[in-house]
């Protein structure tokens, strides 16, 4: 791994100790901790992304901090929009260069990559639809074929 691509940018996610009883009659399950990581922005290789480079989150974390279910809800923020969480393609090179510390060049080079993939991902697709065409058109020939 590039050393260069983790940053000290971090993203925040949480994972929730969970306990499950089980009787005859019921199931239920119920959560205590909530465990709060943050975690290492790295750049990523997604095709879907529609412009610029992607970001993903890097393997290493940070230990953040434990509270129970209680305290979380009553301390954590209104939940974002979809919407509210796109990052346009700018900031999304700006976070690489001035946090992760990757150079132009390298953001280049992953953007292109990401547009190879794209570009596989759509040649496949057309390739599956041009097969299965063929495979519809090809038996409903032969069958009009074999008729006469």
């Amino acid at each position: 791994m590039n050393p260069r691509s983790e940053g000290t940018h971090a993203i925040r996610s949480m994972s929730e100790t969970s306990s499950s009883t089980s009787s005859s009659s019921t199931n239920s399950v119920s959560f205590s901790l909530v465990k709060i990581r943050e975690h290492s922005i790295v750049l990523g290789d997604h095709p879907d992304c529609s412009e610029g480079p992607p970001l993903s989150i890097g393997w290493e974390y940070n230990e953040k901090e434990n509270l129970d279910i209680g305290s979380y809800e009553s301390q954590r923020g209104k939940r974002r929009t979809r919407y509210e969480l796109i990052l346009s393609c700018k900031e999304r090179r700006t976070i690489l260069s001035k946090i992760v510390g990757l150079s132009a060049k390298e953001i280049v080079a992953a953007e292109i990559e990401v547009m190879k993939a794209k570009e596989q991902r759509e040649k496949a697709a057309k390739l599956k639809l041009s097969e299965k065409a063929s495979r519809v058109f090809g038996s409903a020939g032969k069958k009009a074929f074999n008729r006469r």
